[in-house]
């Protein structure tokens, strides 16, 4: 079945039966705006968009276009040494899309989510020629770790090994069989979050996520 003949309030049913509310969420999905409760800490807000026709290899799972902006924008947080608290998603999907290939995306978020344990509070549908998600993250932070407190001198450190997702992409374009870990590394990446709050707490002088790269990192600290 198409999403043209399936509806909006049909798909907000099962969003709704797919990501249960956290204690600290007093309105989540289904409302104007999510409504969280007071913290005491300071709020960190994140934003990142992904699209099928860029980062997704063509013929791959929906599936993992959601996972995949779970941690773009849980690994933004990360990198600030925030404890992520909420996350928001506006898909835009094409009339003419399957319902299950919507499911799959919406499935991908229910996952990546869960395994942090980060609620889904809200988001929007619209329509698009393509597949989009973007995602709103929100996270809660004593000090918060900035790209500008570097100095010369400092120890520059990694928490994970680099060059492994961009090896993996390669390979699904390239339509190679094997390399599980590499292709696992570009589908199914994992945020740092552990290791962002405890550099935070440990007094980091910064930090800063490598979605992008390596070399982009460092030119920016």
């Amino acid at each position: 079945m198409k999403l043209s003949e399936v509806g909006e309030r049909k798909l907000l049913k099962e969003v709704r039966r797919l990501f249960p509310q956290a204690p600290w969420v007093e309105v989540g999905i289904g409302d104007d705006g999510a409504v969280l409760k007071p913290l005491k800490e300071k709020l960190v807000v994140c934003s990142d968009m992904l699209a099928s026709s860029r980062d997704l290899p063509k013929g791959v799972d929906l599936f993992y276009l959601g996972w995949k902006a779970v941690i773009s924008n849980l690994s933004d947080l990360a990198g600030m040494g925030a404890r992520p608290i909420a996350l928001l998603f506006s898909l835009g999907f094409p009339s003419e899309l399957e319902r299950r290939e919507a499911e799959r995306v919406l499935r991908g978020i229910k996952e990546a989510s869960s395994l942090y344990g980060v609620p889904v509070v809200g988001g929007d549908f619209s329509g698009c020629e393509e597949v989009v998600v973007s995602g709103t993250g929100i996270g809660a932070v004593k000090r918060a770790l900035l790209r500008k407190g570097a100095s010369p001198g400092d120890l520059l450190a990694l928490t994970g090994e680099v060059g492994k997702a961009a090896a993996g992409l390669e390979i699904l374009r390239r339509r190679k069989r094997g390399y599980t870990e590499l292709v696992r590394s570009f589908l199914q990446p994992r945020a740092r979050v552990r290791e962002g709050r405890a550099l935070a707490e440990g007094g980091a002088t910064s930090a800063i996520d490598l979605s992008d790269g390596l070399a982009q990192a460092l030119w920016r600290l």
